[in-house]
């Protein structure tokens, strides 16, 4: 082998192990940053395991006993990409009774923070209107 020879494949694996080396330093922070997101993730998860046997538009229908309880994604649905009624997921057991479902994940404190509007959208949409003092009893 001659010294270009030589000179040339000794840059070509040095590049190479250059490469390997931040392939490896992305792969390593890729992990890290999906470590530290997992006990803080979003609700996301949750919306999508719910409905994540339906096709898009389509309830996820389950039966439960001799009941058929339909869950449509309402989590920013359709062209605007709002959630519809302030909800995330609308359980339906039709013609007798229907649940509208928000999930929150809690902030980096354990808290959940106010979303004022939606929380007014989805009061509105429920067919009882509960006193204050009630709100937590209300089988609605």
């Amino acid at each position: 082998m001659s010294p270009v020879e030589w000179r040339t494949l000794a840059h070509s694996v040095n590049r190479n192990l250059a490469s390997m080396a931040r392939a490896a330093k992305t792969s390593d922070e890729v992990r890290k940053a999906q470590k530290q997101r997992a006990p803080k993730a979003s609700e996301e998860p949750s919306i999508v395991e719910v409905s994540l046997l339906s096709q898009s538009n389509q309830p996820s229908v389950f039966t439960v006993g001799a009941v058929e309880l339909k869950v449509w994604k309402t989590h920013r649905a359709g062209l605007s990409s709002s959630d519809i009624k302030g909800t995330d997921l609308y359980y339906e057991i039709f013609d007798k009774k229907f649940n509208l479902v928000q999930y929150k994940a809690p902030n980096s404190r354990g808290r959940v923070s106010l979303d004022a509007n939606q929380l007014d959208e989805l009061q509105d949409a429920c067919p009882v209107q509960c006193p204050p003092t009630h709100r937590y009893s209300c089988g609605s």
